[in-house]
């Protein structure tokens, strides 16, 4: 039967969803997304991870204890985020194997809770109940939270946070996974191995998992059983790039991830050398549309792959959702907005929507070197408004996908195919080590 529709106040939103029923769309898409998925390897690499044109197998297979790293940035959102931790604890399958890296933004005397007080003070010895030694239960799930506080400031919007956070990450090996999401969440039992088979499914040590994820409420696991988010393309906003609304799919049996050319912030899945080696431009300050084109093209020209999950595992509280960083940002946030639409245009070389800046300002978080903004264009065929690139694609005798539309096309990025890297040893070496240098002087966390 139809999905719940989700669409009350979401049009404020980055992440929008539409919910269609699977008839609708059965009728609208007369073929399985099996058939469709287009994240076949070109040649299969996992006899040799170095097979041209295919996607690099996974370095290592995931056991119940690799790593996960959830990473999440928290603005005056203390009450929620402790709760998101309990639930990422509570319903994991294997919960000893997570860590936890937060960032929040509070002023304590506007009596702000904090996640970390508010975890320890209402959930902690809940999840420890059961344990023969509590008292170490606790101790041990304490020693997998790190979180740094910045006065309210400081947070100068999500991607701005989001940076600050990146430069703190420290990974305990190179197999660590990474989930970037929000501070107000849910998930799915056992949603850990769920996405790590998910993951494992494209067989891609390079991949991304990202999608907008749908909206938290009463029996959640059901309603979003056998579907998938399908978040495809781009329309323009004040001339910036900004995700399409996307839709619930129906997943077939033996459905995988399939490419797409859009990063959505609020979940993201991938091995945590993504944001070791592309890690969120701590310089787009006081700007909402914008973070997720700039990741998008920064990982895919860096070698990563976008994919879209094949299941529903994380959901999103969107009741009160909270963009109060503008609130309190100072009289220069208005610069410091003009500076970011410059980055983003010089990024996407967008000549008319910005002044420009030299493109060594952007550094280190430009494009990458294996692949072109050029073949991004080409392959996903993203209108971003500009003649140059509209020309490139009629030029390639391709149509630019309509730019004016907030609605996308639900059946464009099942038939992308993966686009070969320029160097694969090159990227292989990227699992190890890459990324700029990280600060010398990192602040130590609240002590728990």
């Amino acid at each position: 039967g139809p999905l719940p529709s989700n669409g009350t106040g979401w049009s404020r939103l980055r992440g929008r969803l539409k919910a269609r029923s699977f008839r609708d769309w059965a009728t609208h898409n007369n073929r399985g997304a099996a058939a469709a998925a287009g994240n076949e390897p070109e040649q299969a690499s996992s006899t040799s991870p170095l097979v041209p044109g295919g996607p690099i197998s996974p370095s290592t297979l995931p056991t119940p204890t690799t790593p996960v790293y959830l990473i999440l940035s928290a603005f005056r959102d203390g009450l929620r985020c402790a709760r998101t931790l309990n639930y990422a604890i509570k319903k994991a399958k294997y919960p000893e194997r997570l860590e936890f890296r937060v960032m929040q933004a509070l002023d304590e005397k506007l009596h702000d809770v904090s996640c970390a007080q508010h975890f320890k003070d209402f959930y902690l010895q809940e999840l420890c109940k059961t344990k023969t030694n509590a008292h170490a239960c606790e101790r041990e799930i304490l020693a997998q939270v790190k979180i740094w506080t910045i006065p309210l400031e400081q947070g100068m919007g999500p991607a701005h946070q989001r940076g600050m956070l990146n430069e703190l990450l420290e990974f305990k090996s190179t197999d660590a996974f990474c989930m970037t999401t929000d501070s107000h969440m849910d998930f799915h039992h056992d949603w850990d191995e769920i996405t790590i088979n998910d993951w494992m499914s494209t067989n891609n040590e390079f991949a991304v998992l990202t999608a907008y994820p749908m909206a938290m409420m009463n029996g959640q696991e059901e309603a979003y059983e056998g579907s998938h988010v399908d978040l495809c393309g781009y329309f323009l906003e004040n001339g910036i790039p900004r995700g399409k609304t996307g839709a619930n799919l129906p997943t077939n049996r033996g459905d995988k991830p399939y490419l797409t050319m859009n990063w959505a912030a609020g979940l993201s899945f991938h091995r945590c050398h993504a944001d070791r080696n592309v890690p969120v431009d701590k310089n787009l300050k006081f700007i909402f549309t914008g973070e997720e084109v700039n990741r998008a093209t920064r990982l895919w020209t860096n070698g990563y792959d976008l994919y879209l999950p094949s299941r529903v595992t994380v959901y999103h509280d969107y009741s009160s959702a909270k963009q109060e960083f503008w609130s309190f940002q100072g009289g220069e946030s208005y610069l410091d907005a003009r500076e970011s639409r410059k980055r983003l245009a010089t990024l996407l070389e967008m000549e008319g929507v910005s002044d420009m800046l030299p493109k060594e300002q952007l550094e280190p978080y430009g494009l990458g070197t294996q692949r072109t903004l050029e073949q991004w264009i080409e392959w996903s065929c993203v209108d971003l408004g500009t003649d140059r690139w509209r020309k490139l694609l009629r030029d390639k005798g391709k149509e630019p996908s309509p730019s004016k539309s907030t609605d996308g096309s639900h059946d464009f990025c099942q038939q992308l195919r993966r686009t070969p890297v320029r160097d694969v040893a090159l990227l292989n070496a990227s699992i190890a080590s890459g990324g700029p240098p990280q600060p010398s002087n990192k602040p130590a966390p609240l002590d728990l």
